[in-house]
């Protein structure tokens, strides 16, 4: 009689084992670096739209202030 290939190992065949298949380290995937690359540059895009908005509005309210100035001296 064959015995079956799919047939479950007991508990006392698995606590005898110590060793496996070894699978080699191919490095991270592809799709994995590309995505990362891409979220890299989306920040990146995301922090320079920032600092100029920042910028800008940095820059209006300095000409607030001048207008302001220059009235409370022709006032």
């Amino acid at each position: 009689m064959k015995k079956d290939p799919f047939q479950a190992l007991s508990a006392a065949d698995l606590a005898a084992v110590n060793g496996g298949r070894v699978i080699p380290n191919k490095g991270p995937d592809a799709a994995v670096i590309q995505g990362i690359e891409m979220l890299v540059k989306t920040i990146a895009e995301v922090g320079q739209a920032l600092a100029a908005s920042g910028q800008a509005q940095s820059q209006q309210m300095m000409q607030l202030v001048q207008q302001m100035m220059e009235k409370r001296r022709a006032g």
